[in-house]
């Protein structure tokens, strides 16, 4: 019928949580059955082409988190692919050349360093990269974005313009830009739909949206508190043991049956 959530996060080595995180991100069908033949109580049953699924997921999450925005120089103040305004018409990006120098490549080709393009180029910013610090800790939500795409320059200019170096952390990470932004309410620089959805494409943990002029980063679960009687608790523990879980589990096992229930009826 197919493996249960536990198993599998045993299989992986991650909280049954996390499980249920990837098949809503992912939008998997993963059908319910029964959770043993004499019970009423119904549970995801994940076939082995869901389980290939979720796992790869799983493993994109878990590339290397960046400690610090290895992107930013603060010896220049700048940021590397940060757009700049030459001339006040043409767009160049800021990189790095075979000897690690940062700088612009001209159109024909030619590298010039970061500090001569100061003195010889009427060179300007796009836009700010520098945004006050997020106060609190309230976790990440982590990006990855294939080098070369077209999403990949948008997304590190939204990323500047809007956050700023000092709200999220960033390297390259073999072909792909690993980026982890500190959840919290950013003023929006640019307001564009279709930039809500690119980035989305990318999330591969946390989520995005976008309220009342503010760029919003946050956690894909809530945690709460629950209070109940003595009595209950006792009753659901021992349900728990009947279907080998942990208490733990299988109030977000119950809860999430629930919610699936609801979502069914509307």
């Amino acid at each position: 019928m197919g493996i249960t959530i536990s198993e599998l996060a045993r299989r992986a080595g991650v909280f049954a949580s996390k499980i249920r995180e990837i098949i809503r991100a992912l939008n998997l069908q993963v059908p319910m059955v029964p959770s043993n033949p004499h019970s009423s109580r119904m549970r995801y049953a994940i076939t082995p082409e869901f389980e290939k699924k979720i796992l790869a997921h799983l493993n994109q999450q878990t590339t290397k988190r960046a400690k610090k925005n290895h992107l930013f120089h603060p010896s220049f103040d700048v940021a590397l692919y940060q757009t700049f305004l030459v001339g006040g018409e043409e767009k160049l990006r800021l990189k790095t050349d075979r000897k690690e120098r940062v700088g612009f490549e001209l159109k024909n080709g030619y590298f010039i360093p970061y500090v001569q393009a100061i003195r010889t180029l009427d060179i300007e910013p796009l836009y700010r990269i520098h945004r006050k610090k997020s106060e609190g800790q309230n976790g990440f939500t982590d990006i990855a974005v294939p080098i070369g795409k077209k999403a990949f320059y948008e997304i590190l200019d939204f990323l500047y313009s809007n956050c700023g170096v000092e709200n999220f952390n960033a390297d390259i990470v073999g072909d792909q830009l690993v980026a982890s932004v500190r959840n919290a309410e950013y003023r929006t620089i640019q307001t564009n739909d279709d930039t809500l959805k690119l980035l989305q494409q990318y999330i591969i943990n946390g989520k995005l949206e976008m309220r009342n002029d503010h760029w919003i980063f946050g956690r894909t679960e809530k945690s709460v508190q629950v209070h109940m009687k003595p009595e209950d608790y006792l009753l659901f523990k021992q349900a728990a043991q009947d279907d080998k879980l942990s208490f733990k589990n299988w109030i977000e096992n119950a809860l999430a049956e629930k919610a699936n229930e609801i979502r069914n009826r509307e």
